[in-house]
């Protein structure tokens, strides 16, 4: 990613230490350097914060839009570090030059709505959602509007799955967290290729269960079965999700969020159990999405998998698409029964396309012959670069195990600044940074130690950081970092 990840710093305190940065903060904090008149609230200074009961106030009264563009002054982003609620039925609108990072639940009831609108002026910006940020609306009939389209929100997956059946090409967002209470779908809950936009403005779908009926191949299986080139899902979260699938002969692909992705995943987490079955192929099947051809950026998975012969990734299964600024922290484990050659890898199983600013941290297992694993991706043909992993490895008989690619058929250069960790992997031979060829060019083994003193050579500082107790001390992403 390009400059947008600065203001998502703001997340793990980095901005707030900065006091020079030109930002309006919504906060705890007594209102500074802000002018509100006829529902307007502009900046008089370049750093600005307007205090959440200060808002909530005149919200009460009537609509509000929070601007960065004062008279002869010029913030970049909005940041909202505290809390809002209101009853009333006003707008609030959030009018940015670049960014607008929500790191606090906005609740909307009494009718009220909001209205987002992003790169004013600025670009390569982003409204995103911290661990902790949300937007929720108690009814559905509030208005959402972002970058003056209007969104049709929400309340539950089949609410979803009915309304893109109709319109495929829709505008729809999450309205609030939903829980399933543990229903069972026997094949993807929305079949409809979806080609539209959905937000989840950082709300959870949670507790539900994907389960193949027996003996039933289901060829795509996931919350979304597969989003088309115009598709985008974008800050949804997904949580104790349970996904147990039977892939068939041929193109198959499974993930917790999406079977095959097509367009764009930005924003999006995924948290759940996996165990995937496919005979006589390699079908993909990953923690988030099974196979992508499009996007996945800002996005990550902590899903635990147990695999056959599936190409298996902690994010995605196979990758022929772009992944960036996104990571893993699941293990991977090839069960008994499992097929020859299957690749794993912590982040993606076989990538055929692009990695950039990635890292993994799962434990990855192999346990049949030939088995190929990597800290990072299994079997690789495309290009990665500025990337790492730390989780433990193991493979079969005769297998290709690499700290961090099993098998690497790229050209040389296609491989560049990627590193993996010689103490947590248990790869601790320098020349293994690949299980074949050896000596693999672009990928450099480190201690623990090294890896938690600084960041390593070519890591773009836009990109990432490094914090004591954040991440166990390793680099991550400004864009998306860690819970912790």
């Amino acid at each position: 990613m390009q400059p947008s990840a600065g203001i998502l710093a703001f997340f793990v305190a980095a901005l707030v230490s900065a006091p020079a940065y030109a930002a309006v903060f919504i906060s705890s904090a007594t209102t500074q350097n802000m002018s509100c008149r006829s529902g307007v609230c502009a900046p008089t200074a370049a750093r600005a914060v307007l205090n959440a009961g200060d808002l909530q106030s005149l919200l009460a009264a009537g609509n509000v839009v929070v601007t960065t563009t004062g008279s002869g002054i010029q913030a970049r982003d909005i940041g909202v570090k505290a809390p809002l609620q209101w009853s009333t039925s006003s707008t609030l609108t959030f009018d940015a030059y670049h960014s607008i990072a929500i790191g606090s639940a906005i609740s909307v009831s009494g009718g009220g709505g909001m209205s987002l609108t992003n790169n004013d002026g600025g670009f390569h910006g982003t409204i995103s959602f911290g661990s902790t940020g949300s937007i929720s609306f108690a009814e559905l009939q509030s208005v959402l509007t972002i970058h003056g389209e209007a969104y049709t929100l929400v309340s539950d997956i089949a609410k979803l799955a009915s309304d893109i059946a109709q319109n495929p090409s829709g505008s729809y967002a999450m309205a609030a967290n939903y829980d399933s209470g543990g229903k069972v779908f026997n094949s993807a809950p929305i079949p409809t290729t979806f080609q539209g936009k959905f937000d989840g403005l950082g709300n959870t779908i949670s507790n539900f269960q994907l389960i193949s009926r027996s003996e039933v191949y289901d060829p795509l299986m996931g919350l979304f079965a597969e989003i088309g080139t115009s598709g985008a899902i974008k800050n949804l979260r997904l949580a104790s999700v349970t996904v147990n699938w039977v892939g068939e002969a041929g193109n198959s692909a499974a993930g917790i969020l999406v079977g095959l992705n097509g367009g764009l995943l930005s924003g999006d987490h995924a948290v759940g159990t996996m165990l995937g079955r496919t005979y006589n192929n390699f079908g993909g099947f990953g923690g988030l999405t099974g196979e992508n051809t499009g996007v996945i950026e800002d996005s990550d998975s902590s899903a635990s998998l147990k695999t056959t012969s599936n190409a298996t990734g902690g994010l995605v299964g196979i990758n022929d698409g772009v992944v960036e600024d996104s990571y893993a922290t699941g293990a991977l484990r090839q069960t008994a029964n499992g097929g020859e050659h299957t690749p794993l890898g912590g982040l993606a199983g076989q990538n055929n396309g692009t990695i950039s600013n990635a890292f993994a941290t799962g434990a990855v297992t192999g346990r049949q012959i030939y088995a190929v694993v990597g800290g990072l991706v299994g079997t690789n043909s495309g290009t990665i670069n500025d990337s790492y992993s730390t989780g433990a490895l193991a493979d079969g008989a005769d297998g290709y195990i690499g700290g961090l690619i099993g098998y690497d058929n790229s050209t040389a250069g296609d491989v560049a600044d990627c590193y993996w960790d010689l103490i947590s992997s248990g790869i601790n031979n320098a020349t293994q940074g690949a299980g074949y060829p050896p000596n693999d060019p672009g990928i450099a083994g480190l201690t623990t130690s090294q890896f938690q003193s600084g960041l390593p050579s070519g890591f773009d500082a836009k990109s990432w950081t490094e914090r004591h107790g954040v991440n166990g001390g390793f680099p991550y992403l400004l864009a998306d970092p860690p819970p912790n």
